[in-house]
């Protein structure tokens, strides 16, 4: 694989590297936040060779590239820069819970491959103590012991660089708060017997923040908001020095005695709730998320489970919930991808079939669920059924999980308990049952015939033996789309057409056909004519920051229009004088069903001029 040009292939696809104002990666996906969305075609970014598949949720987008995705990011930075996160969807954009599943997320993702490594090291090192217990008395098992603690006793400190990200705030304020919360003198204090402490009269209860979530992710959330306010009330030339300080001295009190008891409080009562779970319904709820986790990791409610995780690995220092269900699940994808590989006629199925379902035994799943099970259906249903049974097993045998880890294969040891038998039972259950199951239910493919066609079929081909004309939609100028100052438009990666700078603040309707998109912003409007053509018209650049102002709709999604009719008006005068360019692209989103798109550019036009020839 060419990561450079895959790299540049989906920056492309994406509308360039001025749409992209984010972008991280997680153990399989490329999580892009975009400008504009809307823009974007899922079908394209499909075809590109190297993509399993694309996701829209939490105000992302998602590239699905599988174990290479970190070559492939490495590429894609070098053309984008990704420090700069100040453009991504504001709090207010976006719904609660899409902004705490992409906090939690956000904050989780860059720091998984350091948790796994320490939960791979302590797994180890239990199996290296089944058979050599003598080891546990010596410095070598103290050393080897610190490496994969330090890990869990110090994220606090991790959490807090990643959240501060998030927050859009100074990463080592909020790694100062993560230390404070974490000072021996408070370890000490607690280890003496003492339950609370006093800052100016006022009480605070003492809690062990190590290895904890909640807590710092409240006080970075807090921390965000002083930082701001300490940026206004410092002075300039003080700014340097008193901006730190304010910031600190208020958020370091108030998360020692409200912020840091709070988070610590919910996140005993969530594991009270889930070891109440366990002891009562355990052998169900592992078999139900056995069967739904291909789903939860589809919609992203995965990264919610996280800290919980976490959370149990302190208290009660075991999961029998969770990551045994992902057992179940993981190693189900690789059952139901191993069927298709065995099953499939089509000899590129076969190859990527086999290829993902390796990587889904050893804990990447998302290759395979995307590229192979989700996309044939019923491939899915046996992993549903793999998943579901071997969950169910799990349960009812108490299968433990006593670190961290990717379930799979590699990360067996880390069930090595008293239940251990039964987690190797649990993956042999899930793979046959997904695998028989799978063969049993069968799937339709695509034949290499049908697949060859589809690509050959990516050439523009003749929708009508008819040319169609697009007439002006606004009096102005009419000039080369390559000539407006924006890529997306420029490098005509959304559609072929030309640009109008426009003389009055009117819209009419260019064809005869019905609206098919109308942006809430009412900056941009989209038509179908009744011959087929997908015309997009955008009023300026950027104006979608307006929000609506300056601008009326005078017709709806699904109206009929026929050529002429008025669609919006605008004031192109105080759109100006916002300091908004007013050029306005008109493109044929569908270019690639014809075989020309012809513009007519240089010239001044009236509304109904012919500015469009498709052939």
């Amino acid at each position: 694989m060419n990561y450079q040009e895959l790299a540049k292939k989906i920056i492309e696809q994406l509308g360039g590297e001025k749409n992209i104002t984010h972008v991280t990666h997680c153990a399989t996906r490329l999580r892009f936040t975009l400008k504009n969305e809307s823009f974007v075609d899922d079908t394209k970014v499909k075809k590109i060779q190297g993509v399993m598949g694309v996701r829209r949720q939490s105000g992302q987008y998602q590239v699905i590239i599988g174990p290479d995705v970190n070559n492939v990011y490495v590429e894609l930075v070098k053309h984008v820069n990704v420090k700069d996160s100040s453009n991504e969807p504001s709090e207010e954009k976006q719904k609660i819970g899409a902004r705490i599943l992409d906090i939690i997320s956000g904050s989780f993702g860059p720091i998984i491959p350091v948790i796994t490594m320490a939960g791979m090291i302590k797994a180890l090192l239990a199996l290296i103590i089944t058979f050599m217990p003598w080891l546990k008395a010596t410095s070598t098992y103290m050393v080897i012991n610190t490496i994969a603690d330090a890990t869990y006793y110090f994220l606090p400190i991790m959490l807090a660089y990643t959240a501060a990200t998030k927050f859009k705030t100074n990463p080592f304020y909020a790694m100062a708060i993560a230390g404070v919360l974490l000072h021996p003198n408070f370890a000490s204090l607690k280890a003496a017997g003492n339950t609370t402490f006093t800052f100016f009269h006022i009480s605070g209860r003492l809690v062990t923040y190590s290895s904890s979530v909640i807590p710092i992710l409240l006080s970075v959330w807090f921390l965000s908001y002083i930082e701001k306010f300490a940026e206004k009330v410092s002075p300039e030339f003080l700014k340097y020095f008193m901006k730190p300080v304010v910031t600190v001295i208020i958020t370091a009190p108030v998360a020692l005695i409200v912020l840091g008891p709070i988070g610590s409080f919910l996140g005993d009562y969530l594991v009270i709730i889930l070891q109440l779970i366990s002891s009562n319904f355990g052998w169900l709820a592992v078999g139900i998320l056995g069967a739904l986790m291909p789903w939860i990791i589809m919609t992203g409610m995965h990264q919610s489970l996280r800290p919980i995780n976490l959370q149990m690995m302190v208290n009660p220092g075991y999961d029998v919930l969770i990551l045994p269900a992902m057992l179940s699940a993981n190693i189900a994808q690789a059952g139901a991808a191993m069927a298709v590989s065995f099953k499939s006629k089509n000899k590129e199925m076969k190859k990527l079939a086999r290829t993902t379902g390796s990587t889904a035994l050893l804990g990447i799943t998302e290759p395979a669920m995307y590229g192979v099970n989700l996309k044939l259906k019923r491939p899915m249903i046996g992993v549903m059924i793999g998943g579901g049974t071997a969950g169910l097993y799990a349960g009812i045998m108490g299968v433990k999980a006593i670190a961290l880890a990717t379930a799979g294969l590699l990360a067996l040891p880390i069930f090595l308990s008293e239940t251990f038998l039964h987690a190797i039972i649990t993956v042999v259950i899930s793979f046959v049952t997904a695998f028989v199951a799978t063969w049993i239910l069968g799937f339709k493919e695509e034949t290499e015939d049908e697949t060859t066609e589809e690509l050959v079929t990516e050439k523009p081909i003749l929708k009508s033996e008819k040319s169609q004309t697009i007439a002006s939609p606004m009096n102005g100028e009419v000039v080369s789309i390559k000539t407006v100052k924006d890529d997306t438009f420029a490098q005509e990666t959304i559609g072929k057409g030309i640009a109008i700078i426009p003389d009055e603040g009117k819209v009419m309707s260019p064809v005869n056909g019905t609206v098919t998109a109308l942006f809430p912003s009412k900056h941009a409007i989209g038509l179908k004519s009744d011959e087929g053509a997908e015309i997009l018209i955008h009023i300026g650049l950027d104006t979608v920051k307006l929000d609506g102002k300056h601008f009326e709709s005078l017709v709806k999604q699904d109206d009929v229009v026929k050529i002429g009719d008025p669609l919006i008006n605008f004031d192109l005068k105080e759109i100006k004088e916002a300091g908004y360019d007013v050029i306005t692209p008109i493109l044929i989103t569908n270019y690639s069903e014809f075989l020309d798109i012809i513009g007519e550019e240089g010239k001044k036009v009236v509304k109904g001029d012919k500015i469009i020839t498709i052939l």
